[in-house]
């Protein structure tokens, strides 16, 4: 029993790892497009536009499938409490180490940072509205319980609504990415266990599964996308929701079978296996380090006269998820590694194990 979930978990890390480079390697597109390394027509843009249209929603789908397995053992209540609590912790804690290093780089950087900005604590800076999207999106599930509740009625109304918000945002904590409850949604009304062994046991049959998604994903790149955790462009508006919506939500949801027949197929590999199985069980710390390590790496690497694309995207990309896994165990066994975790006095029953991290 002990060796299927733990097989289980490694399926999983593996699909959440692919996820999070994914994060990574588009937030290093990003830089490089601002310090005018790459062109916004390059290739490596496409792809990164075509990858950015389903790897946050791969995210947001392996929050949810630990939901129910929250709700079912801390109560809607109290686990609705565990999250808020560490969303809010971990967000004052990396909007204080995220703006000082924004302040403290300002002058080098592609969008400089004013002090007056760094106040604006609500405004969600980079990559960290998604540690509010958390706290809302496990109160939403928590309080409809679609896995449990009247599933043909529950599910319908938040997919629904789901796409009702796609494309819209406001720039507030917990008001950005909304669009993704759809897919937390899904994987809650799955579950760990049940995504598990899926892919696992019926790993054939997701792979073939994905392969039939990336045939189907593929027709897509270049096209005018909008993620789901992003907010839609004037003229995209302009144009109106159907011309972009339905190719953007199509996008999202078979990237989640490619994702997993992905994640299946390279469970078959066993170094690659392992590697990816430890970024996925350490995305938080990466999600969250990874901004300022490249960032900072880009402004020194380009410093000393290093433009080259290629030498430029693998590093960062390398460094990116390397360094925080390598801050991570560093910081441990000290004090320290309250800055990727709350105090578990913090967190209501926070002393009770969990088959592992959501």
């Amino acid at each position: 029993m002990g060796a299927a979930r733990s097989q289980r978990n490694v399926e999983i890390g593996i699909y959440r790892g692919v996820a999070v480079i994914g994060v990574v390697f588009s937030h290093v597109i990003g830089g490089l497009r601002g310090a005018d390394v790459i062109a916004r027509e390059s290739g490596l843009w496409e792809l990164n536009q075509w990858f950015y249209g389903f790897r946050m929603p791969a995210i947001a789908l392996v929050l949810g499938l630990f939901i129910s397995y929250g709700v079912e053992k801390y109560g809607t209540g109290r686990y609705i409490a565990r999250r808020a609590i560490f969303a809010a912790y971990i967000y004052a804690v990396w909007y204080v180490i995220q703006m000082g290093a924004e302040l403290a780089t300002s002058r080098w950087k592609n969008n400089p940072v004013t002090f007056e900005q760094a106040l604006q604590f609500w405004t969600q800076p980079a990559h960290l509205w998604f540690i509010p999207y958390i706290a809302v999106s496990a109160a939403v599930i928590a309080l409809a319980r679609p896995w449990a509740w009247k599933p043909w009625l529950t599910v319908p109304l938040l997919l629904v609504g789901s796409l009702a918000l796609w494309g819209w945002s406001a720039d507030f904590l917990g008001l950005r990415g909304l669009a993704l409850i759809g897919f937390s949604t899904v994987g809650a009304v799955i579950g760990v266990r049940r995504f598990g062994v899926l892919l696992v046991h019926r790993r054939g049959a997701v792979i073939i599964a994905g392969l039939v998604a990336l045939a189907l994903a593929i027709p897509f790149f270049g096209a005018d996308l909008v993620a789901a955790s992003v907010p839609a462009t004037p003229e995209q508006w302009a144009q109106g929701r159907l011309a972009w919506l339905p190719p953007s939500a199509v996008l999202g949801w078979l990237g989640q079978f490619l994702l997993a027949g992905a994640a299946a197929a390279v469970a078959l590999v066993p170094r690659v296996r392992e590697a990816l199985a430890l970024v996925g069980r350490n995305t938080l710390q990466i999600y969250l380090a990874h901004i300022i390590v490249i960032a900072g790496l880009r402004i020194v690497l380009m410093a000393l006269g290093v433009t080259s694309a290629a030498v430029l995207l693998p590093t960062l990309l390398v460094a990116g998820v390397i360094v925080p896994l390598i801050a991570e165990r560093v910081l441990r066994p000290t004090p320290l590694r309250y800055v990727f975790e709350p105090p578990p006095s913090l967190i209501p029953g926070a002393r009770t194990l969990e088959p592992t991290r959501a």
